[in-house]
């Protein structure tokens, strides 16, 4: 699953490439994605262990494009809106294999959560930090639902990602009164952490549902 995660990551990088001439990926964050890639295929392959190779293909698409927007966010403090159609995709697959499993009831209350999540980013949290990590929270939590999260568990994403973000812009003294940052700073690197702990919590608990594809 590396090279999915890897591949998704320069594929997209390519095309931005390719639109915009002055963004150049460093050689030290190459060493850093690879390094990223190997680590998230790890998790995956802990979680969901050697079967379901559907399910962890589509995660692997998943975090290839967290980690895409990843690079984006910290070179340019902006990420392309068809970096989250991309994951759009395989989470709705998800998604959709998790509804077709549990079916009628239990499928419009899943729906029903995922629509209020939704909600939240796009009307409450959008004046809080930019649409693009609305937008990665969103892509998050449609993938979380497909493999058995619910509203809890998509809000404690949020939690760790700031919980994350704060003492790290403490130690780096960009926190002034009300909270606020002094310098914006890139979130998705701290959004894309957020989620992998999720996942190591989920599976700590024993509640991971493997994605029946």
């Amino acid at each position: 699953m590396t090279a999915v995660i890897l591949g998704t990551v320069a594929a997209g990088l390519y095309v931005i490439e390719k639109l915009d001439r002055k963004m150049e990926t460093a050689r030290k964050m190459k060493r850093m994605l690879l390094q990223a890639g190997l680590a998230c295929d790890g998790l995956l392959w802990w979680i969901f262990g050697p079967g379901r190779f559907g399910g962890r293909l589509l995660l692997a698409f998943v975090m290839g494009c967290l980690l895409l927007g990843c690079v984006t966010d910290i070179l340019t403090c902006q990420v392309y809106n068809f970096v989250w159609w991309l994951g759009a995709a395989p989470s709705a697959v998800l998604l959709w294999g998790r509804l077709w499993t549990v079916g009628g009831r239990a499928g419009a209350e899943i729906l029903a959560q995922l629509a209020v999540f939704w909600f939240i980013q796009m009307v409450l949290f959008s004046k809080l930090y930019g649409k693009a990590d609305c937008y990665g929270f969103c892509v998050c939590a449609a993938a979380e639902a497909g493999i058995g999260m619910g509203l809890l568990q998509m809000t404690l994403h949020m939690a760790l990602a700031f919980c994350l973000l704060l003492p790290v812009q403490c130690i780096k003294r960009n926190i002034i009164k009300g909270g606020k940052l002094r310098r914006p700073v890139p979130f998705l690197p701290y959004l894309t952490a957020g989620f992998c702990m999720l996942l190591i919590i989920f599976k700590i608990c024993g509640e991971t549902v493997v994605p029946q594809l």
